[in-house]
């Protein structure tokens, strides 16, 4: 099933988006917070869509869809502040970005 694979690796992405903002936190605390939020609301939202009814579940996926694109940027903003190498800030921003498209998907899916 496509929504368990997502969600699996939004879940993924969590813990390592968690891990990346322990280092951010050193330098930028409210990047930090803000960036474990946008990744939990992604992942949320998205077990929230994934198993609603029309409507409803393309709200959810357009919830969550946003929250990572929050995250995508927080990610590249993180890299190019240099509180994160730019090598991972980017690693981790293709991985959001990857989930965004099958949230994106999803949505699509009738």
């Amino acid at each position: 099933m496509k929504q368990l694979r997502v969600l699996d690796q939004l879940i993924n992405l969590n813990r390592d988006v968690a891990a990346a903002a322990k280092r951010i936190a050193r330098h930028d605390g409210d990047l930090a917070r803000q960036m474990r939020r946008a990744a939990v609301s992604t992942a949320s939202n998205a077990a929230e869509g994934a198993y609603n009814r029309k409507g409803n579940r393309t709200n959810q996926l357009n919830v969550a869809m946003c929250s990572g694109r929050e995250l995508v940027v927080q990610l590249r903003i993180a890299g190019a502040c240099g509180y994160l190498s730019e090598s991972l800030a980017q690693r981790l921003a293709e991985r959001a970005d990857r989930c965004v498209a099958q949230l994106y998907r999803l949505s699509q899916a009738r």
